[in-house]
């Protein structure tokens, strides 16, 4: 049996340094599970003839025998026989195995003292099932090992476990530990398949998910062009035609309101330079905001979401430029996906939830945005949209990238 470097890594991490959570992510056919499979075994080994109590969980149980049990019982070379409460015994121990896609999953993992779980495709099974599969894995040198594609980076296994790889315990104890494959970590595979896969994906989220086994949004993904390389502050020396600021009104729980600055340089690239995200927060308190912008750049224009006049009215009482936004989303949407395909957006790395939203804006099922995760966004659409409308002379050079304009101002 020939293991990859990747996976001789895992093991020597396990060996070494034993950490109580585990997680293997990546491309596909890369090796993951395979590895989480042999030190799954090792593990229950170790504890042979103590009738210790593991979990075994999964998206469902043909995916569990697919991924899992197969190998188990080819590395093995015996029979699984799986009892009437859904347990099987292997060295003197019980592995219990769980369907953990169901929002209600977690209620059947209830009451167990584990010693450790293997859960498989963990981005597929509810938070809800994890989180308690953890909490019952209370033994001395207990564990969980996850397996896992990559999702879209806002997944709770990527902010809870990848982004918090190599956390310790105030002991000094490896509490988490997360290893990232790629497609040709697996050696093993046929290396004309591995090139056929990768001149037959798509580059951009596509690739940077399968291929490289990244943390991306593929499916739906409105704005999937959008280079990483972007994510910068403008030159030092960057002079503006313009900075103007897009207004999104929000105030309940997951509606939040947003002030996007923008600007458009003389070298014709559009720069988002700060956002101001908050939810909870009246008028007044925007109203303050934009005056700190205003002090800091300028009197600026405000392009606002007019389904709300009220605020509108406020901000122009307090000495605001402030004007109603074009709000065509489709035809937004095209513009600021056809820059974002010349690379002539760029944005601040302190936007952090443009970032967020980045990757979570989506497509729904009726051709239109999902209004959902899109605030900034929203008010990032109102400020160059209608900056483009207002001001075409000044966005000219966008006709050479194929989306038409006017050659007059349109108000």
């Amino acid at each position: 049996m020939r293991l990859n470097r990747k996976q001789k890594e895992v093991l020597e991490c396990i060996k070494t340094e034993n950490p109580k959570f585990l997680l293997c992510c990546g491309a596909k056919r890369a090796g993951k599970t395979f590895i989480l499979n042999l030190a799954m075994l090792g593990k229950i080994a170790e504890h042979e003839g103590e009738n210790k109590v593991f979990i075994l969980g999964g998206y469902s149980y043909s995916s569990i025998w697919r991924n899992v049990l197969n190998d188990w019982e080819n590395i093995l070379n015996k029979k699984i026989k799986i009892a009437k409460d859904g347990h099987f015994n292997i060295f003197g121990n019980k592995v219990y195995i769980f369907n953990g896609s169901n929002v209600s999953s977690w209620k059947d993992v209830r009451g167990f003292t584990a010693q450790g779980a293997f859960l498989n495709e963990a981005t597929a099974l509810h938070e809800s099932f994890v989180r308690e599969v953890m909490s019952r894995c209370s033994e001395s040198g207990s564990f969980v090992y996850m397996d896992t594609n990559p999702e879209g980076p806002q997944h709770y296994v990527c902010k809870e476990f990848y982004e918090k790889s190599g956390e310790r315990l105030s002991s000094g104890k490896l509490n988490k530990q997360a290893f990232e494959f790629t497609l040709d970590d697996n050696d093993s595979l046929d290396p004309e398949y591995i090139e056929s896969i990768k001149l037959s994906t798509p580059p951009g989220f596509y690739y940077d998910r399968d291929i490289l086994g990244k943390w991306v949004n593929a499916e739906g993904l409105i704005y999937k062009m959008f280079d990483n390389s972007c994510i910068c502050d403008p030159p030092e020396n960057t002079e503006f035609k313009a900075r103007f600021v897009g207004v999104d009104w929000g105030f309940g729980e997951g509606h939040a309101g947003a002030l996007v600055t923008c600007g458009l340089g003389w070298d014709n690239n559009f720069y988002v330079l700060e956002e101001v995200v908050a939810e909870h927060k009246h008028v007044e308190w925007w109203i303050q905001k934009a005056k700190a912008i205003n002090r800091k750049y300028g009197n600026l224009h405000y392009f606002a979401d007019h389904a709300r006049p009220e605020p509108i009215d406020k901000f122009a009482l307090n000495g605001m430029s402030i004007h109603l936004a074009k709000k065509d989303v489709q035809d937004g949407i095209e513009l600021i996906s056809l820059l974002m395909h010349n690379q002539r957006v760029f944005i601040s790395p302190r936007c952090k939830r443009i970032l967020e939203e980045l990757s979570t804006y989506t497509w729904g099922l009726d051709g239109k945005p999902v209004k959902k995760h899109d605030d900034s966004l929203d008010a990032l659409r109102y400020a160059i949209y209608s900056f483009y409308r207002y001001y075409p002379r000044l966005c000219n050079f966008v006709k050479k990238l194929d989306l038409g304009g006017s050659d007059e101002d349109m108000e």
